[in-house]
Parts: C-alpha cells; sequence; structure tokens
C-alpha cells in the first residue's frame, strides 16, 4: 500500500469518526437563466444527501496536512471523502445555514486524491 493511500484511508477513518466529524447537507442544483436572464436566476435542487466532513484544521493539526488558501472573514473550509460528487454550483446547509461553495480543491498526497477540500460563504 502506498503512502497516499494510507493518508487516504486515515482521513476517511476520521470523516466517518462520530466522534469528530460534522454533518452537512448536500443539495445538487441545477442553475438556468429565467426569460433569457430578465428574471434572475433560477435553481433546481435535483437531489440532496446527507455528507460526513471534518474542519480542515482539526486534519492540519493531526495528520499534518498544509493549509490550502486563505479564508476570508465567516468562510468555513471543510474536508469530505475523495469519491464524494460535489460541485461549486450545489449549496451546502451546514448548522441551519445555506452555503456557496467558493472553491473545491482536491487534496493530492503521493499522486493519490486523500480527500476534497470545500471553502463554504454563507449565502445572504
Amino acid at each position: 500500500m502506498s503512502l497516499g493511500t494510507t493518508l487516504k484511508n486515515q482521513i476517511t477513518t476520521l470523516i466517518e469518526d462520530a466522534n469528530y466529524r460534522s454533518e452537512i447537507t448536500l443539495s445538487h442544483i441545477t442553475a438556468s437563466n429565467a426569460n433569457f436572464g430578465y428574471d434572475g436566476l433560477t435553481e433546481t435542487v435535483d437531489s440532496t444527501e446527507t455528507v460526513y466532513c471534518i474542519p480542515s484544521n482539526y486534519v492540519k493539526a493531526n495528520v499534518g496536512l498544509e493549509k490550502f488558501g486563505n479564508l476570508e472573514k465567516g468562510d468555513v473550509r471543510m474536508l469530505i471523502k475523495s469519491e464524494q460528487a460535489i460541485d461549486t454550483n450545489d449549496k451546502v446547509t451546514f448548522q441551519s445555514d445555506d452555503w456557496w461553495i467558493r472553491s473545491l480543491n482536491p487534496i493530492v498526497f503521493n499522486n493519490v486524491i486523500v480527500a476534497q477540500a470545500i471553502v463554504l460563504t454563507k449565502r445572504q
């Protein structure tokens, strides 16, 4: 087993551990312009699912991953499983608030995607 696979398994174990994980609701969204864009953007929720995640600062402190990008005030960074289907158009509900996915980055170690880092910005 490669070092990348070992790290991926450690992060997956953390994400699945009820002592550390948080829950988010991921809503897969299709966005379209209504009336040729004159009536604004229309969002249609295609499906929702519960996804486990952990704050990236926990993993950095305990597994030793580098920080990925800067957070703006009020933003939240989470790590999710590498296999999770997610898109920057999706909506996240976390602690009863709705969030935009500002960025989505795979974390690669030793040619293995070990997790995905998402940065969330609260929707207005």
